[in-house]
């Protein structure tokens, strides 16, 4: 009897052992399930990403292309002229000139006419300050006032400078497309 019940309790014990270690070699195995599933995760975020950043370049790209193409069409529509190919009577043709000089004298015009517009002002501002003696306004008025015409001055000149000028290219430094 004694060996019935050593037998019994010999078999318990290895059954509980070997449950035991199974329950450990199954914690292992889904620790490192868990693992393997945040690497996976991981990739998958430096994967997105990388294709956002992808798609944000390539946007970026398509947008350079296309203001590079819309930069040279408006050199196209600058050198642009009615005369060229053009057979007309002599009245014509002397339209046509003068419609070819003035469109190419606007942008320079109008950036001379605007700068000069604010010279004129600031001039006609220090003009009335003086007639009338800086005592009729506070000096902050007064100041106020110069700084404005001021700060317009350098923003027109500035931007039509920059404009006029700085998007020019020169022969082999414009962009081909």
């Amino acid at each position: 009897m004694i060996e019935l019940l050593t037998g019994s309790a010999f078999g318990l014990i290895g059954s509980a052992v070997t449950n035991i270690f199974g329950l450990i070699k199954q914690k292992q195995v889904d620790k490192q399930e868990v693992t393997l599933r945040r690497i996976d995760l991981e990739a998958m975020d430096k994967e997105y990403e990388f294709r956002d950043r992808s798609a944000t370049r390539e946007a970026e790209t398509a947008l350079t292309l296309s203001a590079d193409s819309l930069m040279k069409e408006s050199f196209g529509h600058d050198s642009a002229s009615y005369s060229k190919g053009v057979k007309p009577n002599a009245l014509g043709a002397f339209l046509l000139v003068v419609v070819d000089f003035v469109r190419g004298l606007t942008r320079s015009g109008l950036t001379i006419y605007l700068i000069w517009q604010v010279h004129s002002t600031r001039t006609e501002v220090q003009g009335v300050l003086d007639s009338i003696g800086a005592s009729a306004l506070d000096a902050g008025t007064a100041l106020d006032i110069y700084q404005q015409v001021v700060k317009m001055t350098l923003f027109l000149a500035s931007a039509a400078i920059s404009w006029w000028f700085g998007t020019r290219g020169k022969g082999s430094q414009q962009v081909k497309l």
